[in-house]
């Protein structure tokens, strides 16, 4: 977004209250592959207990967060997706 459009949207007075603004840029699909591939290593292996973790496809979660992951812009967001598809496959197989 420009500052143009910041100022046009937000105003001159809720603008001047900010020191700065920073721009983000949206994640392409190559980064949040390669985010949630990283994320999901780290769930598994530090945040799971081992006795989930073990018993996890993780090719399963990885093919399901490939079909939710194109609509997420963030990285909270492709956290909580990660977490929702994680515990959605554990209770989907019995496994929680």
């Amino acid at each position: 977004m420009a500052r143009e459009e910041i100022y046009s949207t937000l105003g001159e007075a809720l603008v001047s209250r900010f020191d700065a603004l920073v721009p983000f840029v949206d994640f392409s699909e190559v980064e949040k592959d390669e985010i949630s591939h990283k994320l999901l290593e780290e769930y598994m292996k530090y945040d799971l207990e081992k006795k989930y973790a073990n018993r996890l496809d993780k090719h399963q979660v990885l093919k399901t967060l490939k079909l939710g992951i194109g609509g997420q812009n963030n990285f909270r967001d492709i956290k909580n997706l990660i977490e929702d598809v994680i515990a959605e496959t554990l209770i989907e197989n019995g496994l929680f």
